[in-house]
């Protein structure tokens, strides 16, 4: 595209980006009488845009504090502080005080921050962040693997469900006198080799006989050209590494 080109378009496109401000709407869909998609363009912009209008999403912890600067929580420091008296008068060596705390590890927040710029180096890349005007985002390590350790680390609930699994098999186990059990989290990953990513476990269901859940991410295309040519996953792949 001519440089000449290139600035007309964009002007264009300011005219149209100021028109559709007037309605006050994001179009993410884009609907016909015969079918529906979704506008991820539009999304992705909006996104970005809005991270530079109104900052990083964060999350605040209302919290408390000894003898800080914020406002004296009362109710906390009666409760919680030892009072000496005097004069038939409470004075408190200790006061609690309140404190709003951003939580930086916060998992939507690391989400948001990595989707941004994930987005921000493909739009760069088309050139389309150039033509809106728009600064890349660089906020976050936007690897796919990053995004997807994100969204696959399992939460108490998923563990105390696996752990349930397993437990459900017991009667199984003892009639066929299976001794080695192992238990899995899989997830899977654009790498090209199965990798261990540690493990999980409740303290409370370990004192009962049951091992850490090993955490393992396996190659997507693996499984992909097992389900296209019907077979099966040797599972000894996994407990090798």
């Amino acid at each position: 595209m001519g440089e000449n080109i290139k600035q007309q378009f964009k002007k264009v496109l300011k005219v149209i980006q100021k028109y559709n401000s007037k309605e006050q709407i994001i179009k993410i869909i884009n609907s016909t009488e015969t079918q529906n998609s979704y506008n991820l363009l539009s999304i992705l912009l909006f996104l970005i845009n809005d991270y530079y209008e109104n900052g990083t999403y964060i999350n605040s912890i209302d919290s408390t504090e000894i003898n800080g600067n914020g406002e004296i929580n009362w109710d906390k420091t009666i409760n919680e502080s030892f009072a000496f008296i005097s004069n038939n008068k409470p004075f408190y060596d200790e006061l609690k005080t309140n404190i709003t705390i951003n939580d930086d590890n916060n998992y939507i927040q690391r989400l948001y921050e990595c989707i941004l710029t994930y987005a921000s180096q493909i739009l760069l890349k088309l050139d389309i962040l150039e033509l809106f005007d728009i600064t890349p985002v660089n906020i976050s390590e936007p690897t796919i693997e990053q995004g997807k350790k994100l969204t696959g680390q399992p939460g108490i609930e998923s563990i105390t469900k696996q752990y349930m699994y397993e437990l459900a098999f017991n009667e199984f186990i003892n009639e066929h006198n299976i001794n080695n059990v192992e238990n899995y989290f899989l997830f899977p990953t654009d790498n090209e080799i199965i990798t261990d990513k540690g493990n999980v476990f409740l303290n409370m269901l370990k004192k009962i006989g049951l091992k850490a859940i090993k955490i393992k991410f396996i190659p997507a295309n693996l499984l992909y050209d097992c389900y296209i040519n019907n077979q099966s996953f040797d599972i000894s792949k996994i407990i090798q590494i």
